[in-house]
């Protein structure tokens, strides 16, 4: 297991980012590699020596969970993901996201795109 998910780590989270987990002793290896490893044990909810907590990445999965389709499980993941962090980041700055897609739509170069017959 340990191979599979420093594999996975690796494809996906850039060296040196800090990493926050539970205390589940399979991600103790993380130590000993190029991130920074913090965990909790769910004695606490907050470690209080090094304040490390999972309540906002559980709090975020959560919410990713909750807008995947119920209907069709083997659905592209990666689209719900950008479509989540997309509405996010304008909820953020407080601006429209339906008015900015609609931006964003117009100004692609519809040339580039070619339609079967």
């Amino acid at each position: 297991m340990k191979e599979t998910l420093l594999s996975l780590i690796k494809e996906w989270i850039k060296p040196g980012t800090t990493i926050y987990s539970d205390a589940w002793k399979s991600f103790d290896f993380l130590a000993d590699v190029d991130y920074e490893y913090l965990k909790v044990n769910y004695i606490y909810f907050v470690d209080p020596e090094t304040q490390c907590h999972t309540i906002t990445s559980e709090s975020k999965w959560h919410h990713i969970k909750a807008s995947l389709p119920t209907y069709n499980i083997k659905c592209d993941f990666r689209f719900y993901l950008a479509e989540l962090l997309y509405r996010a980041s304008c909820e953020e700055k407080k601006i429209d996201a339906f008015n900015i897609f609609l931006e964003l739509f117009r100004e692609l170069d519809w040339t580039k795109f070619t339609y079967a017959d």
